[in-house]
Formats: C-alpha cells, structure tokens, sequence
C-alpha cells in the first residue's frame, strides 16, 4: 500500500515536473555493533528477495533485550573494558 502510494506520487510529482532531475545522495549505513547484544541468534528472521528486497530483522521481547544489556554491561564492566561497545549500551 504505502510502495503504490509513493509511486503514485512520484508519477504525479514527474507529470508537474518534467524537466526536473532529482539527484539521489547515496551513503554508507550500519548497525551499531552494541545492538546486537540485544538479540539472539535464533531471533533473526530472514526473507529472500521475492517481488521486493530482501528483508532482516530483528525481534525479542523487551524483557529480553533489557536483561541482555544488563548482563552485556555488567561484563563488560568487571572486565574494566567498556570502550565503544559499553558506551554505545549506555
């Protein structure tokens, strides 16, 4: 619904302006590394490309994903490393 909604608009955006070239700004994008202390392995769901992308996510309870930070920090922590990783899970 919202793909169909949003190439509707871009036909009727492209009907008002054809002479327009929209430009596309590209950037490298990433998943901080702490957040994967969140989840567990069995908790990632993976759909292949069909009629759209590829789709990757990620799902837990929150009381999970709390517990899991929790015991990440307090690792890390009698570790006396937290560096990146700890303060990203503050």
């Amino acid at each position: 619904m919202v793909r169909g909604q949003a190439a509707a608009d871009w036909e009727r955006w492209r009907a008002r302006n054809p002479d327009a070239r929209p430009w596309i700004r590209t950037s490298l994008w990433q998943i901080p590394v702490g957040w994967f202390a969140l989840f567990a392995d069995t908790e990632r769901e993976y759909e292949p490309p069909g009629p759209g992308a590829a789709v990757l996510r990620y799902r837990t309870p929150m009381v999970e994903a709390r517990r899991r930070v929790a015991r990440t920090l307090r690792t890390l922590r009698e570790a006396e490393h937290t560096g990146p990783l700890g303060e990203g899970l503050l």
